[in-house]
């Protein structure tokens, strides 16, 4: 039979592992957050240095009407013509080990008659110590809602 005593240290040690996760998870929610600020201004401006270093060789990035790209076309497209979204409410991320899921809603060219209302979800992968975007889908948002 196990000590009262001992049933305190496990609680007290599994408290301890789980405010270091929490911690963890805390800091890497705002490496995923710049990680995609870093994605948003390297695809404005047309960086393709950039946008190889933030994204993942097996990447694959789904548009909202169904093409679908890999890196080296999704760089190509980006370059071609830089994207330009306004995220319109709080982006959530949630942290599962190496792996982040991002997702907001954005608006495609905002303040235009072209205005394109969109969910947005990407996946981030934590490789090493940098985050990469491994995948990437949007979906149209139907008119009121």
């Amino acid at each position: 039979m196990r000590s009262p005593l001992s049933f305190f240290v496990a609680l007290a040690l599994g408290a301890v592992s789980l405010s270091g996760t929490a911690y963890a998870a805390a800091g890497d929610e705002k490496a995923v957050l710049d990680a995609v600020a870093k994605f948003n201004a390297a695809a404005k401006s047309a960086k393709e240095a950039d946008l190889k270093a933030l994204l993942a060789d097996d990447l694959t990035y789904v548009h909202s009407l169904g093409k679908v790209e890999n890196k080296a076309e999704c760089i190509a497209a980006i370059v071609k013509t830089p994207p330009h979204f306004a995220v319109q409410n709080t982006p959530v991320v949630k942290i599962h080990g190496t792996t982040a899921i991002y997702h907001a809603r954005v608006t495609n060219n905002p303040g235009t008659p072209g205005a394109i209302p969109l969910d947005m979800m990407m996946v981030w992968v934590k490789m090493g110590k940098d985050w990469k975007l491994t995948s990437r889908h949007t979906a149209r948002i139907p008119p009121g809602q």
